[in-house]
């Protein structure tokens, strides 16, 4: 009764769920709950050994996470019941460990807030690199002081960072 998805499929049918939703190039994560009706419930994911996953979620890397959510016997969807479910993938998608904690640690927002803030250091070093190649593929260009002025708070912002980071 109800339908079943095979786990080694569940790739395929991410890509046309993408395809209909289009893909993002950005660092976003999306996270998508389709309503199955009650016709087709109970909704499972066959895995490979022929056991069935009750809870019909599963994961896209370049995309997010996908949650099957059954709609039978129930009148309205259940935010609580569907974001428990989904921060396990959530977690796993942003590079932390899944666990069953409904709840982001403090030492996990630290972790998220300095992998973001190293990022934007190594992005911040690529460009002034890439200001320092400009400058000396141009012969004789002329710089502002306000400009020289902008770099050098950059650097000192980018070693503040740094040690930060280091502490």
């Amino acid at each position: 009764r109800g339908l079943q998805l095979r786990s080694q499929s569940s790739g395929i049918n991410a890509e046309y769920g993408e395809s209909k939703l289009g893909t993002s190039t950005s660092n976003d994560i999306n996270l998508i709950v389709f309503l199955v009706e009650p016709a087709f419930s109970p909704l499972s994911i066959k895995r490979s050994d022929g056991s069935l996953q009750d809870l019909a979620t599963f994961l896209s890397p370049q995309f997010g996470a996908v949650l099957l959510y059954s709609t039978k016997d129930k009148e309205r969807v259940d935010g609580r019941e569907v974001f428990g479910i989904l921060l396990p993938q959530l977690k796993q998608l942003l590079g932390l460990r899944a666990s069953n904690n409904s709840r982001i640690t403090a030492r996990e927002h630290f972790l998220l807030r300095s992998r973001t803030a190293l990022s934007h250091i190594l992005r911040s070093i690529d460009t002034l690199n890439s200001l320092i190649s400009l400058v000396d593929s141009i012969p004789n260009m002329v710089i502002g002081d306000h400009i020289a002025e902008q770099i050098a708070r950059s650097i000192a912002g980018i070693e503040q960072a740094c040690n930060f980071l280091e502490a």
